[in-house]
């Protein structure tokens, strides 16, 4: 999130600068251009005033082009040069060219023609700029090739440009530098919360597991009792959330346990996919796993693991009875990707990047876990009734293997003791169904967070869109050529 606002800025610094500089370099331009018009047009009028329409005088071939200092002061040179013709009417009323024009008179003289009929006394056509007047009942055209002051014009702002490209590169590094300035304190402030989350959820780790214990003492002491299974099955979910904080802190703020290294991502998936099939059964959700064979990458094969299941299990708790869930993962340009898609409820687009933030919870985020509640039959069920989404019977004998608290020690279990597959095909994951039933009982809106968090440390991302009743997640990875 911060990173996000940090390139916004930079963004937004680059934009503001890029528009003042088009801006300035365009009225630099311009002012320009106009300069040099103006002064063809007086240098035009000049000579037209000046011009021997008797033509007994010839024009010199080469002129220089006007400018006020100049005429003021001779000494300081020709300056840059511009082609002047004169043409004048003659007594029988056509026009015929002065001094060096006469060398190619027809073709200047069919350029005057033109002139006349723009229908204006001054002004620029094609590669000319012309001034018409009348003086001593004749009319004089004076016109200028201003060819070369368009090539100057064109290099003037082509430098422009140059400049402005250094300058924007240089602005682009005070941007940088004002952006991390701005974005500073509220690194601090996240760097806190997130030293926060860690302390608390290792300072709280001690007093559930004494609550624990006592919880089970008392119920070896007095006997079952309700409220007694509601303080366990309480106890619990607190237990798991701190483990998810833990682990959650752990990525964000640790390196990886294990470097990276070569692994099987096909059987890596399959490991995470397989433990949710009968979960997808039980919720008669129709579960399609299509992973090519043999797609490997540079990663952490845990990490991943745990990601995948994250995902997995979650498009199996938004997905309707009868409705589908498909896995897979395909090779497209040396590119390993491996995709979650579920027919459901589409993602509002405003909450497609804010349901990978910790602890979030909108339209589309995790639903509260049921809480067992214990019935005269010596069973425990769901408040909503004993079934589940399929239709069949959620009541689980109270024995020693199947307490709440017993699945609830499973599940730690399962956190602190991850299993993946590795380049050798080594198993990881799950190690039964019923673990991973139980992990799909609670959720706290860090799972999604941790599966982001692990996506970022392997240099990637999450990504989400929905498309004709389908939510696909969806994970970019580099593949490694596969081996003859």
């Amino acid at each position: 999130m911060i990173e996000k606002f940090r390139k916004r800025i930079i963004r937004i610094l680059l934009l503001a600068f890029a528009a003042v500089a088009v801006l300035v370099l365009l009225l630099f331009y311009f002012s320009h251009v106009q300069e040099d018009r103006e002064s063809t047009f007086r240098l035009l009028n000049i000579r037209l005033f000046t011009a021997d329409v008797s033509g007994k005088a010839s024009m010199p071939a080469e002129t220089p082009r006007f400018d006020p200092d100049r005429m003021a002061d001779p000494s300081m040179g020709s300056g840059s040069y511009l082609r002047v013709y004169i043409a004048v009417e003659t007594d029988g009323g056509s026009m015929e060219m002065l001094g060096p024009g006469k060398k190619d008179e027809d073709r200047l003289l069919q350029l005057v023609d033109r002139f006349f009929a723009t229908q204006k006394t001054q002004g620029v056509l094609d590669s000319y700029q012309f001034a018409i007047m009348d003086r001593d009942d004749r009319l004089l055209v004076g016109f200028a090739d201003i060819s070369s002051l368009r090539t100057v014009e064109r290099r003037r702002l082509a430098f422009s440009a140059m400049i402005a490209a250094v300058l924007f590169f240089l602005w682009w590094l005070a941007a940088r530098k004002i952006a991390d300035k701005l974005v500073q304190p509220l690194e601090e402030a996240e760097q806190k919360q997130e030293d926060f989350i860690m302390y608390a959820g290792h300072e709280l780790k001690t007093p559930v597991t004494v609550m624990k214990t006592s919880l089970d003492l008392l119920e070896r002491e007095q006997g079952k009792s309700k409220y007694l299974r509601y303080a366990q099955v309480e106890n619990e979910k607190m237990k798991w959330l701190v483990n998810e904080i833990l682990e959650f802190s752990k990525i964000r703020l640790q390196q990886a346990d294990h470097p990276m290294a070569e692994m099987n991502l096909s059987s890596c998936l399959e490991g995470a996919a397989l433990a949710f099939d009968a979960v997808a059964y039980e919720k008669g959700v129709n579960f399609d796993l299509q992973l090519e064979e043999d797609v490997c990458i540079i990663g952490d094969p845990k990490k991943l693991q745990r990601m995948a299941e994250t995902l997995i299990e979650n498009a199996i708790r938004h997905t309707a009875k009868g409705k589908t869930v498909c896995v897979s993962l395909e090779t497209i340009k040396k590119q390993a990707v491996f995709s979650v898609r579920n027919e459901g409820k589409e993602i509002p687009p405003q909450e497609r990047e804010k349901i990978f933030e910790k602890f979030y919870h909108g339209s589309y985020a995790d639903e509260p876990a049921e809480i067992p509640q214990e019935n005269s039959s010596g069973y425990t069920e769901k408040s909503s009734g004993g079934k589940n989404v399929s239709g069949q019977d959620n009541r689980i004998p109270e024995g020693n293997g199947h307490s709440a608290a017993g699945e609830a020690a499973s599940q730690e279990n399962n956190i602190s003791e991850w299993k993946g597959y590795g380049a050798n095909g080594e198993k990881v994951g799950h190690s039964t169904v019923e673990d991973a039933g139980s992990a799909h009982e609670s959720h706290y809106g860090l799972g999604l967070a941790i599966a982001q968090a692990i996506a970022s440390q392997h240099g990637t991302r999450i990504t989400v869109s929905c498309q004709d009743g389908w939510n696909i997640f969806q994970v970019i990875f580099p593949a490694l050529e596969k081996r003859g």
